[in-house]
């Protein structure tokens, strides 16, 4: 979803610190991409407690959209306690959602760049980067909360073993890819590459082995290096 910083499709520049943008292919119903993107601009620190909302004929007339479906978003972003209407002047930010400061913010989407220009030169189109990106994350938060169950630390490095894996992992090459296992015994078990059954085998798993974008994945009886969930 696109966030941008001054309403698009019609460019309304002047006052509203973000423009609205509509992807008709999400399948997420309009109002509620409003109220997303007003709700990830507050979390980027585009927005702030006390600016204006682009008025609702601002967003009508970029968008081509009902005038119902905005004030329905800022209905529900009122509902949310984020934002509140003012008698003949509009619909300003009330709270905030920023978790860190701006310079924070900056430091972070320059490693995130960093991050995806190295996808990028092993490989990996737009898809293939959402879909490590998103894996990852859901990784990283349900190792934590395993962890956290099993009354472990929930911070990271993950710590390392070797094992042998008790069967093939196979990966194209020319991706970066990682498999979550489990430790039996000593030796490895493939449970799942990358995305595939992402609740089950990370439930199931003991942590992941990386597979290289020049590698073709790791033979039978192979040591590799396991990075631990706990």
């Amino acid at each position: 979803m696109d966030i941008d910083k001054a309403v698009s499709q019609g460019s309304v520049r002047a006052g509203p610190p973000i423009e609205f943008r509509l992807d008709a292919a999400s399948g997420v119903p309009t109002y509620l991409q409003l109220v997303h993107q007003v709700e990830h601009a507050l979390r980027l620190g585009y927005l702030k407690p006390g600016d204006q909302l682009p008025k609702v004929r601002d967003v009508v007339s970029a968008l081509a959209i009902n005038p119902n479906t905005v004030l329905k978003a800022y209905k529900e972003l009122e509902t949310k306690g984020l934002a509140a209407g003012r008698p003949g002047q509009g619909t300003f930010v009330q709270a905030s959602l920023s978790q860190i400061g701006l310079r924070d913010l900056a430091g972070l989407r320059k490693a995130l760049l960093g991050w995806l220009a190295a996808a990028d030169e092993s490989g990996l189109d737009e898809d293939g980067m959402v879909a490590l990106f998103a894996s990852a994350l859901r990784d990283f938060f349900a190792g934590r909360a395993i962890r956290a169950m099993g009354g472990r630390s929930k911070c990271w490095p993950y710590r390392t073993v070797r094992g042998a894996l008790t069967r093939k992992i196979s990966s194209p090459i020319g991706r970066l890819d990682y498999a979550r296992v489990r430790l039996v015994d000593g030796q490895v078990e493939p449970l799942a590459i990358a995305g595939a059954s992402v609740l089950s085998s990370t439930t199931r798993a003991d942590g992941f082995v990386i597979i290289c974008d020049d590698s073709e994945g790791f033979a039978a009886g192979a040591e590799v290096e396991v990075w631990n969930y706990d």
